[in-house]
């Protein structure tokens, strides 16, 4: 992009032109510069072929016309100087205000050039500590030695003392230093520059004095040259300033046309910057000036990108086209949504993007151009409290989170271009979000819902093994969605949790994807705890990021048993019925030993303590004992050879620390007795004496036996109606051993009608019946009057006109169906069945008047014991 010319003052006139401006709240503002030139017009500079005065002369006008409106431009001479009628020297230097006034500079006339005093630099320097602005202390000199004084007081000064006094003011000020050889070596000072720019260049001859001071103009100014094909001009950016250089002679005719011919207005007047006038001092006639240098600029001002051609007259040597580009800086606050923030409603919690860029001053849009130069870009903000920078070579974008919780300062943001432009803007010239009181603070999420699940644990506890027992399992779910994994590890107060009704101090383990809760003792010490029914309560707050805090609680009752604290021993019963001698020597005695209903652990069995003892009212038994670990059992053995029958008593007293340390004792007592036969044998005899007996009470009560006593309750006759009549009953009952023994129990009943109904007067009926038992004993005992029953069985009618015999009732049949023969009587062998409460029924044949009459006669007997 940059091109060097051969005749490079060019770029120094131009570039005086093209003066860097900054960007301050969207409108550009020029940046003031404070400016001393110290000139060496000393006799050296027109000796030889006395062109160096000229030269340098030519270089400070061109500085002088590089000046923007407002910049203050001082030229203090080593010696006094005449020009434009006015004289000028160190106390009274020649200054600028505008760029319109560097032409008094070609009429400097030294008339006694002298020696090279270091005072000068010192004056020009105590103006620049009071200027405003960029300060820059630009020395020009040939001089291979400088002076301290002057007159007989003069002294010479070495390098190191230049190098002292050109130090010490890069201190608070920029400092150029070149040197020119003129036919001596210059001073070549040694600068050690920190805040301030500090240069130091040689020009081993005069004609490089321009080349070598145009490098410290845009070293000052910061300008850059545009390339030209021809008389063709093209740029992708808008300009503010355009500047044309034609270097030659007779120029003339300058015009500059955009892409339709249409002809640009220049922003200001053509300058034309030319040589000195005569040899410039009284004392050196040889002292000539260099005639070549002279030129025509002229400046244009807002134009936007495109084409153009430039046209001119006359002989050009050289065209330098120099450039200030049209850029604004736009800044953009991208949300996770990706859009833009116009609005309050546009911050939501989440990753942003401080998006940052140069643009076209007129068309707004996003510009890369070359034409830019090297770019440089400076974000500063605060993200909660500490504050970041961050530095690019391109426009880009800056990844941010901002949490509710955050607050984002916007500092400024500023950007570099061309080697010298910069924009810088705070966040009054971006407004929104950027100028938001007290930073950019997003508001959270409203909460959701949190459900907290208790799970898991158990509904008793035991005090001894609580720590180890299953832990109560919480679980969170927030929207519906289990709360997993980093989430869960909430702060310490994002778990609360209480043990209502108990000191139990309750302590967390995050699992993946639940929190397990255990029980814990107060203090490590299990004694402390208060035992019983209990509420474990158990809070969450929730807060997901950017959200509001959301929260839950759950609850669960459960109970603690004190077990740690009561020894239990438990003799087993002896055997049922006692021992013989033989029998307990081979026998063991068992005592089971339990702490709070759980086996003694190894350490509570080896710190058992205590006494087994086995009496009877003859004295003591001789026992050993020894220790079942696998079944926290002591086992207890006899030691004595003989061992009298009777009645022994075993006592057992033990005592052990328990889990929590204390100790704790348990005794018991079992008796059982010594017997001479086994037990078994005589639960033998027993059994059988009661199978006996059993047997005996079995057979009697199985006896059949006779209701004591029969009777008529109820007699009724029917042959014509039903009327009453009367019938009699015979019954004799006998007990006869053998019958009772083979159970063969029998009895005889009679029944008769000795007067039958009316209208059958000569009707009579009689019959008679053998009875069997048919109860038993067991059954006569349990009985009631009237509940037994007998098998009847007829032995022989009276009457020849009945026809047939039943009994009727509950069960009334013959044994082996109805025999009842054609002239209607009953075979008297047939059998019938005789219950308790039935009647007996007689048919017959009657005779009145006429015909035959068919009657009966019902007659119900009943039985008592």
């Amino acid at each position: 992009m940059k091109r060097v010319l051969g005749f490079i003052l060019v770029v120094c006139m131009l570039a005086g032109a093209a003066v860097p401006t900054v960007f301050a709240a969207g409108e550009k503002t020029s940046v003031s510069r404070s400016i001393a030139i110290v000139f060496d017009n000393s006799g050296s500079m027109y000796l030889g072929n006395g062109m160096a005065w000229s030269r340098a002369t030519y270089a400070i006008e061109v500085f002088a016309s590089m000046m923007n409106e407002g910049d203050s431009l001082r030229v203090y001479p080593m010696h006094e100087i005449k020009t434009s009628g006015g004289v000028f020297n160190e106390d009274q230097p020649l200054s600028f205000k505008s760029p319109k006034e560097a032409s008094v500079i070609r009429g400097i006339f030294t008339e006694k050039p002298d020696s090279t005093p270091i005072e000068t630099v010192e004056k020009a320097a105590e103006w620049l500590s009071g200027a405003g602005g960029e300060r820059w202390l630009v020395v020009v000199t040939d001089g291979d030695t400088f002076y301290r004084g002057k007159g007989a007081a003069e002294k010479t000064i070495g390098r190191d003392e230049v190098t002292r006094v050109l130090r010490e003011k890069n201190e608070s000020m920029n400092v150029l230093y070149l040197g020119i050889n003129t036919g001596k070596t210059p001073v070549k000072p040694e600068l050690a520059p920190g805040a301030f720019a500090g240069r130091v260049d040689i020009a081993s001859k005069s004609e490089e004095v321009l080349s070598k001071l145009t490098a410290m103009c845009n070293m000052i100014f910061g300008r850059d040259e545009l390339r030209v094909s021809g008389r063709n001009i093209s740029f992708d950016v808008s300009l503010s300033k355009l500047f044309v250089f034609i270097q030659g002679e007779n120029i003339a005719g300058v015009s500059l046309k955009d892409s339709s011919g249409k002809a640009v207005k220049p922003a200001a007047n053509a300058l034309n910057p030319t040589h000195p006038d005569g040899n410039g001092n009284g004392i050196y006639p040889n002292a000539k000036a260099d005639t070549s240098l002279q030129g025509t600029i002229v400046t244009y001002g807002e134009l936007p990108a495109g084409d153009y051609s430039l046209d001119y007259t006359g002989n050009a040597s050289s065209v330098g086209v120099y450039y200030e580009p049209d850029v604004d800086m736009q800044v953009q606050l991208i949300n996770p949504e990706g859009k833009a923030v116009k609005s309050q409603d546009d911050l939501i919690p989440g990753d942003y993007r401080i998006e940052y860029s140069l643009r076209d001053g007129k068309t707004g849009e996003e510009t890369n151009s070359q034409l830019l130069g090297k770019t440089e870009f400076e974000l500063e903000y605060a993200l909660g409290g500490k504050k970041e920078t961050k530095k690019s070579d391109r426009a880009g974008a800056e990844k941010i989170t901002l949490n509710a919780d955050d607050v984002l300062k916007f500092d400024h943001i500023q950007a570099k271009y061309l080697s010298g432009y910069s924009i810088r803007k705070t966040g009054k010239d971006f407004g929104f979000p950027w100028d938001l009181e007290g930073g950019i603070q997003v508001k959270k999420h409203e909460a959701g819902k949190l459900e907290l699940r208790l799970s898991g644990g158990q509904s008793v506890y035991h005090l001894s093994e609580m720590q180890e027992e299953t832990p109560f399992k919480a679980e969170l779910f927030y929207e519906g969605e289990k709360v997993t994994g980093e989430a869960l590890k909430l702060n310490d107060e994002g778990w609360r949790y209480d043990v209502i009704g108990s000191n139990i101090v309750p302590q967390k383990k995050v699992q993946d994807d639940h929190v397990d809760i255990y029980l814990t003792y107060p203090d490590g010490d299990a004694s402390k705890v208060q035992c019983g029914r209990m509420t474990l309560v158990v809070q969450a707050i929730y807060e997901p990021e950017n959200t509001e805090p959301s929260h839950a609680e759950a609850e669960v009752s459960f109970t603690v048993e004190n077990d740690v604290t009561g020894l239990r021993a438990d003799i087993e019963a002896p055997k049922m019925g006692g021992y013989t001698a033989k029998e307990l020597k081979n026998s063991e005695l068992r005592v089971k030993l339990r702490m709070g209903g759980q086996h003694l652990t190894q350490a509570e069995m080896d710190d058992l303590r205590g006494e087994v003892t086995l009496r009877s009212k003859d004295g003591e038994i001789a026992v050993v004992t020894e220790a079942d670990y696998e079944n926290s059992e002591l086992v207890i053995k006899t030691a004595q050879d003989k061992i009298k029958t009777g009645k022994y008593t075993l006592s057992v007293k033990a005592q052990t620390k328990d889990r929590i340390g204390e100790i704790s004792e348990a005794t018991d007592e079992a008796s059982f007795k010594v017997t001479s036969i086994p037990f078994w044998l005589l639960l033998l005899l027993i059994l059988l004496g009661l199978i006996l007996l059993a047997l005996l009470i079995w057979f009697i009560l199985s006896r059949k036996v006779l209701p004591k006593k029969a009777y008529i309750s109820e007699t009724s006759f029917y042959v014509r109606g039903n009327v009453q009549g009367d019938a009699y009953l015979n019954y004799y009952n006998r007990f006869r051993l053998l019958d009772f023994l083979f159970n063969k129990q029998t009895a005889t009943m009679s029944v008769e009608s000795p007067q039958g109904p009316s209208g059958a007067e000569n009707v009579t009926c009689s019959a008679m019946f053998e009875l069997r038992a048919r109860d038993t004993l067991f059954k006569y005992l349990k009985s009631k009057a009237g509940s037994l029953s007998a098998d009847a069985y007829p032995q022989r009618s009276v009457s020849t006109d009945v026809k047939s015999i039943n009994l009727a009732g509950t069960e009334i049949e013959y044994k082996d169906g109805s025999a009842v023969t054609d002239d209607g009587v009953t075979d008297p062998s047939q059998p019938v069945i005789f219950r308790s409460g039935s009647e007996i029924e007689i048919r017959y044949v009657g005779i009145a008047g006429r015909g035959r009459v068919n009657g009966d006669l019902r007659v119900v007997v009943d039985f008592k014991k």
